[in-house]
């Protein structure tokens, strides 16, 4: 049963333990498993009556009548375990919106996952059905806490204690979060609830060999006691199965959007890679013919699909290169012919005569007169497309040898050259609303976070508060008269629109932007300072 927030002063004395549990009562239940979370709805609760008004149940010195708080209050704490849960999801998606427009050109194209709403990251035992058995209670060491000063007394004086349970009783453990296992804040006993969560020293947990070991301020808080008797203890941890979330992991700059995705599309135009499969096709040429439509052939031959055209890539129509024509090896022409095919295996193909090696610097001079002869006395190899209409230069003519000539080329389809999706993999990042960015660990927000938290919960309690007020605006409430939410709406607005700013303006001096603004300035600044320093004068 919900409890106002104004009878949690005037008739429980602020005592957190009459309200309702937190398990249960929120709208989406995403942090209800995190101890952390349980324990901080409560005190938030307090935190929001006190703000709103509620000071409990005074006493007059003169006449010695009690009176109530003489504010009224139409808010539950069910409303700030809702606006609580509000409070920390909005939190999470401004700094994950900031963090995703940091670093979304690294993300594209990495791993994501499906973003199910049954997918949650802290489980109970007792919800996944796998009861964690835990061995009884033994004193802990001053070694097993760290030497912590602080709590050397409460080794001395046998008040923390040992418990251990092996990690097979786990399902799938994230054990990288091993601080974050805690025991369940909702166990009851007879008629009372019991947060169990609140005797464990959960920032000393340890993992050693297979099992896994929680530190307690009360041997009763263990297996086999007479407290649980033969109930398993409920116990809370957090599951692997979010490996590709992104949540408190740093992130690299893999520049793969810039160096592959954007370079492969230039390179595939440049044709030295990229995307594109690029085929081979020839077509015979014909004695006499200089003009040939590829266009026709591609209809005939490329097994295109209805409306699509192919884009010719590189036509291999060429005069043969000069070092073919100059050693001959049918001939035996050229200098050093024998020694050089020799070198190279082909000995065998000419006559056996040994001629004197000459330099480099000859050869090439060899195949210089040969290409410049070409040049002057033939017509030389070319050819002009257009539209898939090639026209080759100079006319073929019929083989001697009466054999059939081809031109080779190579072309690309254009449906393959204007696809849009190149990367079929599934669960990929392809914009901002796949990013594997979940609702974040309540338990790893640290105080700056949290106090933001819990002054956005409140604004969002005035705003719901003021909401009823002017609903019920008309009525005349008996010895309080009529209720106004005007001016509260209007404050909360006000103070949810400023934090959110602040949030806003802070993520903005994170970014990477702002870093890299602010370390540039920083250097400007001490070349300015350094400069002013009188240099020192050394007189020999």
């Amino acid at each position: 049963m919900a409890v106002n927030l104004k009878d949690l002063y005037d008739v429980y004395a602020g005592d957190p333990t009459y309200l309702s549990p937190v398990k249960g009562n929120t709208p989406f239940e995403y942090y209800t498993n995190d101890p952390e979370f349980t324990s901080d709805a409560l005190n938030v609760s307090r935190f929001v009556a006190q703000r709103l008004g509620a000071t409990g149940v005074t006493t007059n010195s003169t006449t010695g009548q009690c009176n109530s708080s003489p504010i009224v209050l139409n808010i539950t704490d069910l409303t700030v375990y809702a606006a609580f849960e509000e409070a920390v999801t909005t939190y999470g998606n401004l700094v994950y919106q900031y963090k995703i427009r940091d670093q979304y050109i690294n993300m594209e194209g990495s791993e994501t996952l499906p973003f199910f709403n049954n997918t949650i990251t802290y489980v109970n035992s007792n919800d996944v059905g796998s009861p964690v058995t835990w061995s009884g209670a033994r004193l802990a060491t001053w070694s097993e806490i760290g030497n912590e000063t602080s709590l050397s007394s409460s080794i001395v004086n046998n008040k923390i204690y040992a418990i251990s349970a092996s990690v097979a009783n786990f399902v799938n453990p994230d054990l990288n979060f091993i601080k974050s296992f805690n025991l369940a804040d909702n166990y009851t006993s007879g008629s009372t609830n019991y947060n169990l969560s609140t005797f464990v020293y959960n920032q000393f947990n340890k993992i050693s060999g297979s099992y896994i070991y929680l530190y307690t301020t009360n041997n009763q808080i263990a297996g086999n006691t007479t407290f649980f008797g033969a109930n398993p203890i409920p116990t809370v941890y957090i599951q692997s199965n979010l490996k590709h979330a992104l949540n408190n992991k740093l992130l690299s700059n893999n520049l793969a959007t810039i160096t592959t995705r954007i370079a492969e599309d230039y390179a595939s135009e440049a044709g030295v890679g990229g995307y594109y499969n690029v085929l081979t096709g020839s077509l015979k040429l014909i004695g006499g013919q200089q003009d040939y439509d590829l266009n026709v052939w591609a209809a005939d031959s490329a097994s295109l699909s209805d409306g699509d055209t192919i884009e010719i890539r590189r036509i291999f129509y060429e005069e043969p290169p000069a070092i073919a024509r100059y050693f001959d090896p049918y001939a035996g022409t050229g200098t050093g012919i024998q020694s050089l095919l020799e070198t190279f295996g082909f000995g065998q193909f000419s006559p056996g005569i040994n001629f004197l090696l000459m330099p480099i610097s000859f050869d090439v001079l060899k195949l210089q007169a040969i290409e410049l002869n070409d040049q002057i006395r033939k017509a030389a190899f070319s050819f002009e497309l257009k539209n898939n209409n090639l026209k080759i230069f100079p006319i073929p003519g019929d083989r001697a040898d009466g054999a059939e000539r081809r031109l080779r080329f190579e072309y690309i389809t254009m449906s393959d050259k204007n696809k849009l999706v190149r990367d079929t993999r599934p669960n990929v990042v392809t914009d901002v609303m796949n990013t594997p960015y979940r609702n974040p660990l309540y338990s790893n927000i640290n105080t700056v976070g949290r106090t933001w938290i819990f002054k956005y919960t409140l604004a969002i309690c005035r705003e719901i508060e003021a909401h009823i007020r002017i609903q019920f605006s008309n009525m005349n409430i008996s010895g309080v008269g009529p209720l106004q939410g005007n001016e509260l709406i209007a404050d909360a607005r006000t103070e949810k629109d400023n934090l959110t700013t602040e949030l806003k303006e802070m993520l903005n001096e994170v970014s990477r932007k702002g870093q890299l603004e602010r370390k540039s300035q920083e250097a400007e600044w001490t070349q300015n300072v350094m400069r002013d320093i009188p240099l020192t004068i050394y007189i020999m």
